[in-house]
């Protein structure tokens, strides 16, 4: 083999990835509870030599690189008689072997990170040593051997003992395949019938051995075991053997044409069989069927090892024939199989690359670059344009796509805004109901932008519970505005690199998201909508809340740096918009640069009316159905929404209503043709009992309870506190407190029991109440609500009534605001508390 150093490193690479991805020519799989023995590799020197030579055919290596095929001869060896009844038995752990084949093993384990030591190992055999062969029985007659030949991978333990075992003069060991991937810790553990091999030659570079052939001579079946040896983690033993003879075939062996058939095709596509054509035409012209069996199963890569032992067993000739031709038939469907989906694809070559960079040079006179992008582009394609992508593949590719995204991406590109306030409401009242605050809110947004002349500069932030319309607002802006509207969540986002990107340095690396989206709408002023922004993450590496600064702050955007790009890109005619459920968590230095915007709920007459305007329209086409076939009174939908629905969005109510009409679909789908009313009782029939009932406790509320209003991120919600008293034994009074509270309530309730002693003490000091300990329980108190801090005055109402006797309306809540030593004041009111409100009526 004659190749130059740089050709050999290139050809070793593209073997290593053909061994890795295709696994056609070894086998490495392997685990920690298998002892690495032995590794077969399926193929031949020559068919390493034939991948080879396809690489310099199929591709343009430089120089005068050839390689120099073996001749299509049959190897010959010479082989001692064997008459003893007794021989070492050493275990294999991966195919079995079979008569006529030299074994060539080597001590290497065969893996992606020695693969070029392998391939050396099998080609460099100049700097091999022969070890002087140790001249046994010369005088006996030696038999002449027709063998192919395969490279065994095994451990260096035994290439070490073949070796030992040969200078004391024992030139034939058993090789039997191991019933399981496992270390073989008795002769039990190996299969009974095995092969006899002769120690062949025995080569060494730097004092060790590299190679010992084990020319494969008969099967053999194993016997009793006589001893067992064990060298590191490594066991063999010594056993009786018995040569098992062949059963000869009784007359001929009946047509051959499916022989020949399998034979012909895998000649022409098999490497494995393509280079020992030769012998396999020698064994069918001397009818030598058992060797042609056993040469057709030991070459196959399609058969299992199991499969081939059972080969190996077989002694009747004709059987072994018979299984060898399925067995050829199953290799054939492999080839071919192969031959369509299992080949390498072949690298770019010069006209494919030239095709290329005419392409990307094209495409750049197309856009309008910036003076500093263009400088990093020209760079770039000078680059390209002396890359070869035969031998920089990797630089190649990474040098392409970077200027394939750079011309890719909307430079300049802008979209037409429609900045109509008239329009822009009718659109947000086609698409919503209700919600009029945030109407009113956007319609202003608008028409400063329309006055302005553009939409710029903003960061609006959508605030509210689940399912109150906070992303189809965002795509309601977009209609309106006739931009391109792009949405992606950053809830659990940790990685700063899906912001700003990944350096250009890593596999696989892609620019951020921002730049992903530029490139998918094909504007540089789309509205982006950025979902549950108060869900983001922190990992330990990076923070994502300030890579979002940098992105979304309008006084740094406008020369947004991608790490991938590594060029400056304006952002600041993009529109964000975020969602988010609670303001708790978007870090402050991000928040500051927000324009909030509330969405509190819907109430329960809002509800009813999305449902008939957009929720019932779209769940009848959902469910195939027609407003003929099923029929919702207003009724209904009020108990829909007043006893399943509770929640401050509409969420609820539409999987509800979805229920509802799935079991309407069934009916319909069984035959049923008249109208089907949904009333009260069907109702439940169809979605199962009410979830929620009336808030409402008391009809008259006794001395010590008091109802609160309380309000968070998904909703409104009553809050029932029930106080009484306890007589204590000393003179100090005390105040206990249940409920699960948190510590603002809990703080809340000491701030209105100190005012409540104060204000007490004013107006009646005579009275004594505050001299009994007190015990307060708050219903629903695990709840997570902020609007706790407000129900002070809660228990501050209490705290007066039970003390004077007296009670509270029962229909009033309370939502005020107290301090120790100061009057209180009223609390804010929204949606939310509206909502919670309501549910104290009958």
């Amino acid at each position: 083999m004659r190749l130059s150093h740089h050709g050999i490193l290139r050809i070793l690479h593209d073997l290593r990835t053909t061994f890795h991805q295709n696994q056609l020519w070894a086998e490495t799989t392997m685990t920690k509870q298998m002892q690495p023995n032995d590794i077969v590799l399926q193929t031949q020197p020559e068919y390493l030599h034939y991948l080879l030579e396809q690489r310099l055919k199929e591709e343009d290596y430089r120089g005068n690189e050839r390689i120099e095929n073996s001749p299509d001869d049959i190897q010959t060896v010479r082989t001692q008689p064997f008459s003893s009844k007794k021989a070492f038995v050493f275990p294999i752990y991966s195919q079995p072997l079979f008569p006529n084949v030299i074994a060539r093993t080597t001590p290497l384990r065969a893996s992606t990170a020695n693969i070029n030591e392998v391939i050396n190992l099998i080609f460099n055999q100049t700097k091999w040593k022969e070890v002087p062969d140790v001249k046994t029985n010369p005088s006996e007659k030696e038999e002449e051997r027709h063998v192919c030949s395969i490279t065994i991978v095994m451990n260096g333990n035994y290439v070490h003992q073949f070796r030992r075992l040969k200078e004391q003069g024992e030139t034939h060991i058993v090789l039997s395949l191991s019933r399981s991937k496992q270390r073989a810790m008795d002769l039990e553990d190996l299969f009974s019938i095995g092969v006899l091999a002769e120690v062949g030659k025995i080569y060494t570079h730097s004092g060790k051995e590299v190679c010992v052939e084990l020319i494969i001579t008969h099967r053999v079946a194993i016997g009793k075991q006589l001893k067992k040896f064990a060298i590191n983690d490594t066991s063999y033993f010594k056993a009786n053997i018995t040569l098992v003879q062949d059963r000869p075939m009784e007359g001929a062996p009946g047509d051959l044409t499916d022989l020949s058939e399998q034979l012909e095709f895998l000649w022409g596509t098999s490497p494995l069989y393509m280079k020992q054509k030769a012998l396999f035409q020698y064994r069918i012209e001397k009818r030598h069927f058992s060797e042609l069996a056993d040469i057709s199963v030991q070459l196959s890569l399609a058969t299992p090892a199991h499969l081939k032992q059972r080969v190996l067993e077989e002694a009747d000739v004709s059987a072994r024939l018979k299984t060898a031709i399925e067995i050829l038939k199953e290799e054939t469907q492999f080839w071919k199989l192969r031959g369509k989906i299992g080949r390498q694809p072949k690298r770019p070559q010069a006209a494919d690359k030239g095709k290329k960079v005419e392409d990307i040079a094209e495409r750049i006179k197309n856009i309008k670059l910036p003076e500093h992008a263009m400088k990093v582009v020209n760079e770039e394609m000078n680059k390209l344009q002396n890359l070869d992508p035969t031998v920089n593949a990797s630089e190649y590719y990474v040098c392409k796509n970077y200027l394939e995204w750079i011309v890719s991406l909307p430079w300049g590109i802008e979209s037409k805004d429609e900045l109509h306030v008239g329009h822009t409401e009718d659109v947000l009242n086609e698409d919503h109901f209700g919600l009029e605050d945030v109407k009113l809110r956007i319609a202003e947004f608008i028409a400063v932008a329309s006055l302005k002349g553009t939409l710029n500069g903003k960061i609006l932030c959508l605030v509210g519970p689940p399912g109150v319309g906070k992303t189809s607002i965002g795509k309601s802006i977009a209609h309106a505005t006739k931009r391109q509207f792009y949405r992606f969540s950053v809830g659990g986002l940790s990685d700063v690199a899906e912001i700003k990107g990944h350096r250009r340095t890593y596999v696989g690396a892609l620019p951020g998201r921002f730049i992903q989206c530029l490139k998918t709408v094909g504007t540089s002023n789309p509205i982006i909508l950025l979902d549950e922004i108060d869900k983001l993450s922190k990992a330990y590496d990076g923070d994502p809340a300030s890579a979002l600064l940098e992105a979304l702050d309008p006084e740094q955007n406008s020369a947004f740096l991608d790490h991938y790009l590594d060029l400056p890109f304006d952002l600041s005619k993009v529109l964000f918009v975020c969602t988010a459920n609670s303001l708790d968590t978007i870090p402050k230095p991000l928040l500051d640069r927000m324009e909030v915007i509330r969405l509190h709920g819907y109430f329960l007459e809002e509800k009813l009316e999305i449902a008939k305007r957009h929720l019932i329209p779209g769940l009848l086409k959902e469910n195939g159905l027609s407003p003929a076939q099923v029929e919702v009174t207003d009724e209904i939908l009020r108990k829909l929404i007043g006893n399943y629905s509770r929640e401050a969005g509409v969420r609820s109510l539409k999987r509800n209503l979805d229920k509802v009409f799935r079991k309407v679909a069934y009916k319909v789908a069984k035959g049923e043709k008249e109208l089907i009313l949904v009333d009260e009782n069907s109702l439940e029939n169809f979605i199962g009992k009410p979830k929620f009932h009336s808030d409402r406790l008391y009809d008259e509320t006794p001395p010590g309870v008091v109802t609160g209003l309380a309000w968070n991120s998904v909703g409104g919600a009553l809050i029932w506190i029930e106080t009484v008293t306890l007589s204590s034994n000393n003179k100090t009074s005390k105040l206990e407190i249940t409920g699960k509270l948190g510590d603002v309530m809990k703080e809340s309730t000491s701030i209105a029991l100190s005012f409540s002693k104060n204000f007490l003490r004013k107006i009646s000091p005579e009275n004594s109440f505050f001299g009994k300990s007190t015990f307060a329980h708050a219903l629903s108190g695990g709840c997570n609500s902020q609007g706790w801090t407000l129900c002070r005055m809660c228990h501050c109402d209490i705290l007066f009534v039970f003390g004077f006797g007296s009670t509270c309306h029962s229909k009033s809540c309370h939502d005020r605001r107290n301090f120790p030593d100061r009057n209180c004041f009223a609390g804010g009111w929204n949606s939310g508390k509206i909502n919670g409100g309501k549910k104290i009526r009958n």
